[in-house]
């Protein structure tokens, strides 16, 4: 498969798949406020930045994009505690494109304006409705989805079920 991730907020549920996308022979960096589960690897390198500063993201991808290439794609969790994140990743990710970047955002928002280089599509997180009632999606759940919708063409991969609201846990 080849080529460089981004991936923000990769180490909680999304680190099943940070790991099988290094295991695809992709150069893996994830953004984070901590260092990963595991620690930096020859595939997986951190790029320490919190996603409330806006400068301190767009000098971690900066530094990515010098020191491991270019982006190609990227894989964001963002809370909605820092809203402008998404924007200023997108932006960032654009200002260095040299082709399309593929983008997945992991969360229930739509994005705010589109630009050239950036295919940006959703992940939206659901649950599992069971006879016994209904239960959160686990991480291997959420990690499967995402690599689901990255390699999917489709604007918005539903991971689990959405509807009924009434019946989330």
């Amino acid at each position: 498969m080849g080529g460089h991730t981004l991936i923000v907020g990769s180490t909680g549920m999304l680190w099943g798949l940070t790991q099988a996308l290094a295991r695809r022979n992709r150069t893996v960096t994830v953004l984070c406020r901590a260092a990963p589960i595991s620690g930096p690897s020859e595939s997986i390198q951190d790029a320490p930045a919190d996603d409330h500063a806006p400068n301190e993201l767009i000098a971690a991808i900066d530094r990515a994009i010098h020191g491991r290439g270019p982006i190609d794609t990227a894989i964001t969790w963002i809370h909605t505690a820092a809203p402008g994140a998404m924007g200023t990743i997108a932006d960032r990710l654009d200002a260095h494109a040299t082709d399309i970047v593929d983008l997945v955002e992991v969360l229930g928002y739509s994005p705010d304006r589109t630009r050239p280089r950036v295919r940006h599509r959703r992940a939206v997180l659901g649950w599992i409705d069971q006879p016994t009632g209904a239960r959160w999606l686990t991480h291997d759940e959420i990690g499967t989805g995402v690599l689901r919708a990255l390699e999917s063409i489709d604007p918005v991969r539903i991971i689990g079920d959405v509807m009924p609201w009434s019946r989330r846990p």
